[in-house]
């Protein structure tokens, strides 16, 4: 069964590059700006050029580029203080060196003359909740591998005063928030959509696909928050009885996401399905340690 998500700690990495400390100019390597809060204009309210963000990024992993395992910089990029220390953090996206599911978010905390940097898996940014400041990453959820649509669920990292960690189960009231405006896209989305994907199974149209991401999406948060630990089951159980080998490995991730007695029963009997692809998935599904549809993976690094 799926557990709720590990305080997982990132791995820290120091990197030590200390130039001498020089006025700001739009060129200077953002390395010698003054990260403080109190900076007037701080890189808040006056931030770096992207270039010169990207340079400084590119700069610091060419040092040591088996760690972010090709992983580039591409522009997308923040300060915010996540620390809460009165010196600000660089909360960047690193593209993946080729086509794939997700790059990374990389922090880099100025401290004294050096560096220190955490990665997270998939593309975040720094928003505050309740407030704290916290970096929200988008995972990919249980029902991508279908190329349908792309199933989302956020986490939520923040600095507990000794290193980044996983920290989503303390906000609550975000994800209900989440919750509510999936439904009211849902509520919103045309009566022919809706009708239609209430009467085909996934695999037969994948061009009408907001209505699956939407519910997908809402019930692990119903899941997450434990409002209803079975939500979307039912749908599950419907893709597993189709001629649709799509929909039935999209029943094998509904299933190991749930994790409920009653989903791990669907999953085992879909052991025996006819395909052995299908088959080879669902049994996949039921080892602990490689959930299928497992939200809670966070990327550690060569570091660890």
């Amino acid at each position: 069964m799926r557990k709720t998500p590990w305080a997982t700690v990132l791995v820290v990495a120091a990197f030590f590059f200390a130039p001498p400390l020089r006025a700001q100019t739009p060129t200077a390597d953002v390395g010698s700006y003054d990260w403080s809060v109190n900076a007037k204009p701080n890189l808040v309210s006056k931030p770096p050029p992207k270039q010169v963000i990207q340079a400084f990024l590119t700069k610091l992993y060419d040092n040591d580029p088996a760690w972010t395992g090709g992983y580039k910089p591409y522009g997308s990029f923040a300060f915010a203080d996540l620390r809460r220390s009165g010196t600000l953090s660089l909360v960047a996206a690193l593209a993946p060196p080729v086509f794939g599911p997700c790059g990374q978010t990389v922090i880099i905390d100025k401290v004294g003359e050096k560096f220190e940097s955490a990665l997270i898996r998939c593309e975040g940014s720094p928003i505050e909740i309740s407030g704290k400041t916290v970096v929200v990453v988008d995972e990919y959820g249980p029902s991508s591998a279908a190329g349908m649509c792309v199933a989302l669920f956020p986490l939520i990292y923040g600095w507990n005063g000794s290193a980044y960690v996983e920290m989503s189960k303390q906000f609550p009231g975000y994800y209900r928030k989440v919750l509510q405006d999936l439904q009211h896209e849902i509520a919103s989305l045309p009566a022919k959509i809706v009708n239609y994907e209430k009467d085909h199974l996934i695999g037969a149209d994948d061009a009408l696909s907001p209505l699956f991401c939407d519910k997908i999406e809402a019930d692990e948060i119903e899941r997450y928050l434990g409002i209803s630990p079975d939500a979307g089951i039912e749908d599950a159980i419907r893709w597993s009885q189709s001629g649709n080998k799509i929909d039935r490995i999209e029943a094998v991730n509904m299933f190991s996401s749930i994790g409920t007695p009653r989903a791990l029963d669907y999953l085992k009997a879909m052991t025996e399905d006819s395909d052995p692809e299908v088959a080879r998935l669902a049994e996949y599904g039921l080892t602990p340690t490689h959930s299928v549809g497992d939200l809670r993976k966070v990327h550690l690094g060569p570091h660890s």
